[in-house]
């Protein structure tokens, strides 16, 4: 599900720039390493339509990767003790 996806940069740049100093850190603001990270996840949200769009194109075709079926057996095995 890539609802999840598509917000996760705002709950962190919201923590990279609220948490105080770690004991080693001049107290400048985040460290260049965690706002690259911040930017790297940012980026990674631009992907997120592309995504969905993979997966509307799979179901239509009605096709699965392995991820996807692993998920189905998974869900299957839960749903019904005796498969499991």
């Amino acid at each position: 599900d890539t609802a999840q996806l598509r917000d996760t940069h705002v709950e962190l740049d919201r923590l990279v720039h609220a948490l105080p100093a770690g004991r080693y850190q001049r107290d400048r603001g985040p460290s260049q390493w965690l706002l690259r990270m911040l930017a790297t996840q940012t980026e990674r949200t631009t992907l997120v339509p592309l995504i969905d769009a993979l997966h509307r194109r799979m179901r239509d075709e009605r096709v699965m990767d392995f991820g996807m079926q692993m998920a189905s057996a998974a869900r299957l095995a839960s749903q019904f003790p005796q498969v499991g």
